[in-house]
């Protein structure tokens, strides 16, 4: 009640200050200087600007970057050391059935000790390594994307994952949520207990849907300290399309009236006109904001209500 009251007391204090700014004779040089008092305007005195404590920031421009929520956990890493081995065997099992069969092949082509028998026995065998190659590489795929599979660092990345220096981790978007474009970064961190951060790196989209969140998903790296598989996660998939560029507004200096905002600018000395933003996201203490501002603008900060009254005041008392 006290703090209404003082609220009350100062509004009415400066429509007084006002209202007696406008009944008195303005001076030639103020009459030349000072711009017209239009509606959404209101022009205050010295005094009346130091009884509400008045204080202005100036705006600058800013920009958001998009990111979406995102969640997950750490993976088993046996899964992909399996398959990465399964493709490296069928590989090393692969190149000395080709020389064979090249060997054979020149060697009957050259009537020599290479019969036909022996030239489709050798082609058999390399078509199978072949095979084999093509089966282990499908799998891998199948289950850990194209971009992981065409890693040429995978065999040592597998090496790392299965001694703990690094680890694979998933993470998935919920249904119905789209990311407008391809990510740029991951921010991660533990999604249960005390709150913990790791260093990560996109490796690429999930060949497969979680049957949970039924998102798309993405796999990353993670590469120091990281957390035991099966770890729930949560994070920020950064993502460039859902940036936003703008003002910085402060949030004391928004005010809010039938569902709409708006700031008071000082347009000139003691002048502070009503200009309608469009609040566009959230950053720490401050809008991101658009609308009829410009940086370098002065926006009030502390007063705005006040200045509120004393406008609305000003048009009732006109009336």
């Amino acid at each position: 009640m006290k703090r209404r009251a003082a609220f009350g007391a100062a509004a009415l204090a400066l429509f007084a200050s006002v209202w007696m700014y406008h009944q008195r004779e303005a001076s030639p040089e103020e009459a030349t200087e000072a711009p017209a008092v239009r509606p959404g305007m209101v022009r205050i005195d010295d005094t009346g600007r130091e009884r509400i404590d008045l204080a202005t920031a100036v705006l600058a421009a800013a920009r958001s970057e998009g990111s979406l929520e995102v969640y997950g956990r750490v993976l088993d890493p046996v899964p992909l050391v399996d398959a990465v081995l399964a493709r490296a065997a069928a590989r090393a099992a692969s190149e000395p059935a080709r020389r064979e069969y090249e060997r054979v092949r020149g060697l009957n082509r050259d009537a020599q000790n290479a019969s036909q028998r022996e030239l489709e026995a050798a082609q058999a065998l390399w078509r199978r390594a072949r095979l084999e190659l093509d089966a282990a590489q499908a799998r891998l795929v199948a289950g850990f994307g194209v971009e992981l599979a065409a890693r040429d660092d995978l065999e040592t990345l597998v090496g790392d994952l299965a001694s703990r220096r690094s680890a694979l981790a998933r993470v998935d978007l919920p249904a119905g949520v789209g990311a407008p474009g391809p990510p740029a970064g991951l921010q991660l961190r533990t999604a249960i207990g005390a709150p913990r951060t790791f260093e990560s790196t996109l490796v690429g989209e999930a060949a497969t849907t979680d049957p949970l969140l039924q998102g798309r998903g993405w796999l990353a790296l993670i590469e120091r300290d990281p957390p035991a598989p099966g770890t729930a996660l949560a994070g920020g998939l950064a993502v460039p399309a859902l940036s936003a560029a703008g003002l910085r507004v402060p949030e004391d200096a928004v005010v809010r009236q039938d569902g709409g905002a708006f700031v008071y600018v000082e347009s000139a000395h003691n002048v502070f006109e009503r200009r309608a933003i469009t609040l566009e996201r959230p950053l720490p203490g401050a809008w991101l904001a658009s609308g009829a501002i410009a940086a370098g603008d002065a926006v009030v900060v502390r007063g705005a209500q006040e200045l509120l009254s004393a406008e609305r005041g000003s048009a009732h008392g006109g009336e």
